[in-house]
């Protein structure tokens, strides 16, 4: 076994000892301010890109709030829109229906017929005025007027009342009452 024998005296093995451990506490707190930089470094680094990503979340967020907004004003006049269109829907189903009542009695009337007036009466009653050129015309009429209601391929009148027949200006007028399903 080999004994260490040291060959410098005491104090410079103590002046040795001094350096060594100099250099190494040097040593230490390099690789320590390196450390602590570079753990500084990430730190502020991941600091920065979750502020810079949060900022980014924050403004998709509020445009979405914003678009969502916006979204619900639709929303709600659709809503209404729909709710308004419900209710005249409703009120023009239980309206009776006059364009189609008068389509529906003028088809009634031979063509040569001049219309003289039109009025409505009480409910589905539509008061008719006219005249007729010829008496024959005027005949023919009157038949189709006795005749039963409703009748088939006669839609829409449920029955006809002569009310008033005459000769004026050398013209057969009549009035009649005619009641219409429509």
């Amino acid at each position: 076994m080999v004994n260490k024998v040291s060959l410098l005296p005491g104090q410079a093995r103590f002046r040795l000892d001094q350096i060594r451990l100099a250099k190494r506490g040097k040593r230490i707190a390099l690789w320590g301010i390196g450390v602590l930089s570079v753990c500084f470094v990430v730190v502020y680094g991941v600091f920065f890109l979750h502020n810079s990503l949060l900022s980014g979340s924050e403004k998709k967020i509020e445009r979405a709030k914003a678009d969502f907004r916006s979204l619900g004003e639709e929303v709600e006049l659709n809503q209404e829109a729909r709710y308004r269109l419900k209710l005249v829907s409703e009120i023009l189903a239980s309206r009776f229906n006059y364009g189609t009542a008068m389509r529906v009695a003028l088809d009634f009337l031979p063509e040569e017929t001049v219309v003289k007036g039109l009025e409505f009466e009480k409910g589905n009653l539509l008061g008719l005025k006219g005249c007729l050129g010829s008496y024959q015309l005027m005949d023919s009429f009157e038949k189709e007027i006795e005749k039963e209601f409703p009748r088939e391929g006669e839609e829409g009148i449920s029955g006809v009342r002569l009310e008033r027949l005459g000769v004026e200006d050398s013209n057969w007028c009549f009035e009649v009452e005619v009641e219409v399903d429509v």
